[in-house]
């Protein structure tokens, strides 16, 4: 919408490769928008970034990492609108952070010459050192902890966008097989992520979840923070944890193969969840939320996942949840004995409810979110959980009403009100019209603010943490410098 009044600037990627752009008033034009360009000339460019409102007031801020030093990059400022005046524009390079030590474990990634992409995994290679709790770690130490082939990719949906990249990774031998090893006190298994804390300048927020979560006893991923280094280039803080995945030491359900498709090896297990969808990955409800029938419901395959899952058991988890709503919402729903409760268990149910309300975590409710369920002989009922993905909670964020409060106010399970990149389920608003339900949701609440919801145990184990970080979180946000920015 500029309209021809832009105006452009050239410059040489200084050494270290980042360049931080920013646009600012003096005086004269208050709201402009700042882009940057890269490619050999003027006729063949491509977009790096664009931003408006990032930085000061109205105007521009953009964070570009990973240029290559001595290429040229354009800048492309301009007003909003067609404004036009005149402007401050200031760039500058971050000095490159060397990780001489750390109090968290060092994890060291090679990709040997190649992209980390979104798909598929490229073979590289990891070390992890270790020298545990209140101990200094150098990376010049011997790995202790892992030394070996991994294959690695970017992982994520919008978070696969953020600069610092959240990484999904197996650990393998040297033949290139699933190696299944135990890493940093967590239960044998090869799948494993490390989660980008850009979008968390807590350092805290998944953890924390998590921890509530166990602590009412159920499984959450266990976590690690750690300092990664990518091809010898410090790239901050991350959460070094457990995927969530059918496993003995994870989601402790049955193993399901292309040959359990009748009796009941079929009825489980299966790990569902809701999130963004294809055609080919997911499967439509029957229902829509009862308080708003105009939105379409999809549940997605976890586990198996779409390409391993047999038609038998498509249609058998498909079947299961529409019995399961149509039970929900039919008018003798809240019966004991032939109500939702023969096909939910509750306990999860209110535990999963409580742990992402206390955050309020819209993504809790409407993606991201898991269900799974064992055999018929290991106990029947569709579980709610693992609790996952809390980056954007425990805040207030400008999207709608429910969520935008400071106080802390609002109910993050009625995210359906809210514009939203999926729709959720909404059983929560039919299972709160049950008043034994609420009484149980009410008396489990109740009990646990003396135990994991006491703010005195939260923020004990948030000091924790803060001593843990006290150093690393300078190096962080000097690699990262967001704190403050949109």
């Amino acid at each position: 919408g500029y309209e021809g009044h832009d105006v452009w600037y050239a410059m040489v990627v200084p050494e270290g490769g980042t360049v931080v752009v920013n646009t600012a008033d003096n005086g004269d034009l208050d709201d402009t928008a700042v882009a940057i360009w890269t490619g050999t000339s003027c006729a063949g460019l491509s977009p790096s970034g664009c931003d408006d409102d990032g930085g000061e007031g109205y105007h521009g801020n953009l964070f570009i990492p990973s240029l290559t030093p001595g290429d040229s990059v354009w800048i492309q400022a301009f007003g909003y609108g067609t404004g036009t005046g005149t402007f401050q524009l200031c760039v500058a390079t971050p000095q490159l952070v060397e990780l001489e030590s750390s109090e968290l474990p060092i994890v060291e990634i090679n990709t040997l010459g190649q992209v980390i992409t979104n798909g598929p995994k490229i073979d590289a290679l990891m070390e992890i050192t270790y020298s545990g709790a209140g101990n200094l770690t150098y990376p010049t130490d011997p790995p202790n902890i892992y030394s070996g082939s991994i294959g690695i990719e970017v992982r994520g949906a919008s978070s696969a966008g953020y600069l610092q990249r959240p990484y999904g990774f197996e650990t393998r031998d040297s033949l290139g097989e699933n190696l299944n090893v135990s890493l940093l006190n967590m239960p044998e298994e090869n799948d494993w992520v490390l989660l980008s804390n850009f979008n968390d300048r807590s350092l805290i927020k998944n953890q924390l979840s998590f921890r509530i979560s166990q602590e009412m006893g159920q499984y959450a991923p266990r976590t690690h923070l750690c300092e990664v280094n990518v091809n010898d280039r410090y790239q901050g803080i991350y959460v070094f944890g457990e995927k969530i995945k059918r496993d003995a030491g994870r989601v402790d359900i049955a193993k399901l193969t292309e040959f359990d498709i009748s009796g009941d090896d079929l009825t489980g297990g299966y790990i569902i969840g809701q999130n963004l969808w294809n055609s080919s990955n997911s499967f439509e409800s029957n229902y829509s939320p009862i308080d708003h029938p105009e939105l379409d419901i999809h549940f997605t395959y976890e586990y198996p996942d779409e390409d391993l899952i047999t038609i038998e058991q498509k249609t058998y988890i498909a079947a299961f949840v529409d019995s399961l709503e149509t039970t929900l919402y039919a008018s003798d729903f809240s019966d004991n004995e032939t109500g939702y409760r023969k096909y939910m268990d509750v306990k999860s149910f209110i535990d999963y409810f409580l742990v992402n309300e206390v955050a309020r975590n819209g993504d809790g409710f409407k993606k991201s979110v898991f269900f799974h369920k064992d055999k018929n002989s290991n106990g029947s009922k569709l579980k709610a959980g693992p609790v996952w993905d809390f980056d954007w909670a425990w805040k207030n964020i400008y999207e709608c009403d429910i969520v935008s409060q400071i106080d802390g106010s609002g109910w993050a399970h009625q995210v359906n009100n809210c514009p939203t990149d999926n729709n959720s389920c909404g059983w929560y608003i039919r299972l709160l019209e049950d008043e034994a339900f609420r009484n149980e949701l009410h008396c489990t609440y109740t009990n646990y603010r003396t135990t994991m919801l006491d703010t005195a145990f939260m923020f004990q184990y948030i000091d924790s943490i803060v001593g843990r970080v006290e150093n690393a979180q300078a190096r962080h946000f000097e690699t990262w410098p967001i704190l403050g920015i949109s």
